[in-house]
């Protein structure tokens, strides 16, 4: 938070991008780190769209509804909308990754089909249960200075940027939000 006790604009994408990158679990059925590492597929942000609607103040619990709106054939177009505790939007974006191989880091790549088929799979159920279509995972933040929890579905990661620890399958050490 800044010095007016809302959150500081460039953590949006900060929070958007940590989403995103547990979302691959929910949407593919792989870790992020095992894409990036292991397939040797990276995903940089290409373009990015965003609009404050309303600010979110310290304490505020935070829902993050991540969906796929696009799969072209080496892009993907992902919407973000941040509502805080009353369901009020506070944040919303769209933002495009393009696929390419780690080792060639300039030279797009085509969406691999395991990634489009189980991606198309999402947004084709949620089109079916869900009035505002496309409905990838939601995520609550709840942030504070002390603490912060990310959960997906049924699978919790807590942050606790006192006592960094390092994920069982990664290097990265969650820091504060």
């Amino acid at each position: 938070v800044d010095m007016a006790k809302i959150v500081y604009y460039p953590r949006f994408w900060d929070l958007a991008h940590r989403f995103y990158e547990e979302s691959w679990e929910y949407s593919c059925n792989r870790h992020y780190n095992d894409i990036l590492s292991d397939e040797g597929i990276g995903f940089p942000l290409v373009h990015s769209v965003a609009e404050f609607h309303h600010p979110l103040c310290y304490g505020d619990t935070v829902n993050c509804e991540i969906s796929v709106t696009n799969i072209g054939t080496s892009s993907i177009t992902w919407k973000y909308e941040f509502r805080n505790q009353s369901k009020v939007l506070c944040w919303s974006s769209e933002q495009v990754t393009v696929c390419v191989k780690m080792d060639k880091i300039r030279s797009k790549i085509p969406v691999p089909d395991w990634m489009r088929e189980a991606l198309t799979e999402k947004m084709l159920a949620a089109s079916h249960s869900s009035s505002r279509g496309h409905f990838l995972v939601s995520t609550f933040l709840r942030s504070s200075f002390m603490r912060a929890s990310h959960q997906f579905a049924f699978l919790q990661i807590a942050y606790r940027p006192l006592i960094p620890r390092r994920s069982a399958r990664s290097n990265l050490v969650p820091w504060k939000l």
